[in-house]
Formats: structure tokens, C-alpha cells, sequence
């Protein structure tokens, strides 16, 4: 999960690093682990479960281990295929006007 906000869902889980992209990996997934993730998330405490690694970045380069097609996946929808490069730009805002 890649996030720009130190909150998710309303759930504060970051109050450090303003400025930069909240990346948080799932280690070991597995139907056991299920329910310590939902903990985790829902109490905000995701850096004290030893299940979730996280970090924070300015860029990121995300590409499989293999040469095969890996799609992502944005706010649920389909997304571009890895390798793929993120950078946060924190002064950005692209508007879209209609002529």
C-alpha cells in the first residue's frame, strides 16, 4: 500500500516524514495473518506488527522478479503494468479544464 497522508480510512498510523509517500508491505501473507493485519490497521498501530514493514520515499521503483506481466492496481482499478516508477510531488496538481 502506497499512501501520501499519515491516516487511512481516518486511522492515523504515521506522524512522522511530512512530505513523502507512506509505503507499507504485508510480509508472509497467509489466512493466519488476516486477522493481525486487520488489528493493526484498525488500531493505526502498523509499525509495531512485526507482519508490516514500512517506510517512507520520495521515488520508487516497483518491477517483478521475473520477466512476466504484472498488473497493478489503483484505488481498486486497473493500473499499468510493472516495472513502474512513483514519485511524489507534493506541489503538483493537475486540473483539467473543458473548452
Amino acid at each position: 500500500m502506497i499512501t501520501i497522508k499519515a491516516a487511512v480510512g481516518g486511522i492515523v498510523y504515521d506522524k512522522k516524514s511530512p512530505g513523502l509517500m507512506h509505503l507499507s508491505l504485508l510480509n508472509n501473507i497467509g489466512f493466519k495473518q488476516v486477522f493481525d493485519y486487520i488489528y493493526f490497521a484498525m488500531t493505526g498501530r502498523l509499525r509495531e506488527s512485526k507482519q508490516i514493514t514500512t517506510f517512507q520515499a520520495h521515488e520508487i521503483t516497483i518491477r517483478g522478479l521475473e520477466d512476466q506481466k504484472i498488473t497493478t492496481r489503483i484505488d481498486g482499478d486497473k493500473g499499468p503494468n510493472l516495472p513502474l516508477t512513483i514519485t511524489y510531488l507534493p506541489e503538483y496538481l493537475p486540473l483539467l479544464v473543458k473548452r
